[in-house]
């Protein structure tokens, strides 16, 4: 449920969106599979193994991040 408008929040395409807090870290490789293959779930924004790099910004500078190789 949305805090800036009454109901759920709904993408551009009709989708219901939904915020989940995990407490305990899980494999992203686990958790990617177990979340598609709940019905009805279109899809998720983990992004495993998609990015090529991460670019992180802070008090002491810009850091590129790349996946280690396996």
């Amino acid at each position: 449920m949305s805090t800036q408008k009454d109901g759920a929040v709904i993408s551009d395409n009709g989708n219901f969106l939904a915020d989940i807090y995990f407490e305990n870290v899980i494999n992203p490789a686990i958790l990617n599979t177990v979340i598609k293959m709940i019905p009805g779930i279109v899809d998720h924004s983990l992004f495993y193994r998609l990015a090529t790099k991460a670019i992180v910004v802070g008090e002491h500078g810009i850091r590129v991040i790349y996946p280690v190789k396996h």
